[in-house]
């Protein structure tokens, strides 16, 4: 499992994460590095180990940058997460941070609908449904 295209990663999320993450290359491949699981909030925290492509990963695993993120989750989805393998659900809500940060950092009055009606269709599209919304 990783963040890249051929695991059904939206380039514009790969995109995004390089802006956040302020790397001079493109990032086609990431993985969680690690991650902590918060019981009492419920909360995750994961590193990101960021690469050019899947073949920079194989070849030469040390030439990756790392990135952190995290946030609380919801009840439902914790509860989701002792029945499955916990990257399943971790890798969506990650994309979906990334998006969420990405584009809360470009609202405006002007622009609010817009941004509102792109994370609407990308919970939609990336399979989640609680995580906070807009």
């Amino acid at each position: 499992m990783a963040l890249q295209i051929s695991e059904g990663t939206l380039q514009i999320s790969l995109d995004r994460l390089r802006q956040l993450a302020n790397q001079p290359y493109p990032i086609g491949y990431a993985r969680i590095e690690s991650f902590n699981l918060n019981y009492n909030d419920p909360s995750f925290t994961a590193v990101l180990a960021m690469y050019y492509d899947e073949q920079a990963r194989n070849n030469d695993v040390l030439s990756c940058s790392y990135y952190m993120i995290g946030c609380t989750l919801q009840q439902a989805d914790f509860d989701i997460l002792q029945g499955i393998d916990d990257r399943q659900l971790l890798y969506k809500h990650i994309e979906y941070i990334i998006n969420y940060q990405v584009l809360m950092q470009s609202k405006t009055e002007e622009n609010k609908d817009e941004i509102c009606a792109e994370l609407s269709q990308l919970r939609n599209t990336i399979g989640v449904s609680s995580l906070f919304m807009e």
